[in-house]
């Protein structure tokens, strides 16, 4: 009877536990990170709807930005970059957490410059916190946090 007991705790145990990320998902993560802020920099719109969901993703932009969510869509990012936004944003040493097999995490920091035209903004760095989720087989931006690595004065 203890033997039984025993054997349905640990079937139970394996089946309420999480599903694992399979094998390759970290570096599809982070390939798509890096495919992200290229596609960003480019301008390559199939590339940015590739790895956004048609319903967009979110952004926290950190403080003094005046709203606390911002929506995205692929067509509204493109129509920023057609009007002449641009940028030679990197992110930088990238962490990947996998959080299951369809969600997974990246912290790093952002760094570069945005342009409107010619007319260059400071250069930062921010940290940063992208979300993703798997959706068809495919890793999706969903939401991105970016915050000042300093105290703003």
């Amino acid at each position: 009877m203890r033997t039984q007991l025993k054997g349905l705790l640990l079937a139970a145990a394996v089946v309420a536990m999480p599903m694992a990320a399979q094998a390759g998902d970290r570096e599809d993560v982070l390939r798509t990170t890096n495919e992200l802020f290229a596609a960003l920099k480019t301008g390559d719109q199939a590339a940015l709807e590739r790895m956004v969901p048609k319903e967009g993703f979110t952004e926290f932009p950190g403080r003094g930005k005046g709203r606390l969510l911002i929506h995205f869509t692929t067509a509204k990012v493109m129509a920023a970059i057609k009007g002449g936004l641009h940028s030679n944003v990197e992110f930088l040493h990238p962490d990947v957490v996998m959080t299951g097999p369809d969600s997974a995490f990246v912290t790093g920091y952002r760094y570069g410059q945005v342009y409107q035209g010619d007319t260059p903004t400071p250069a930062f760095t921010t940290r940063g916190t992208i979300i993703f989720q798997k959706v068809s087989g495919q890793w999706k931006v969903v939401h991105l946090h970016f915050s000042p690595l300093v105290p703003e004065s």
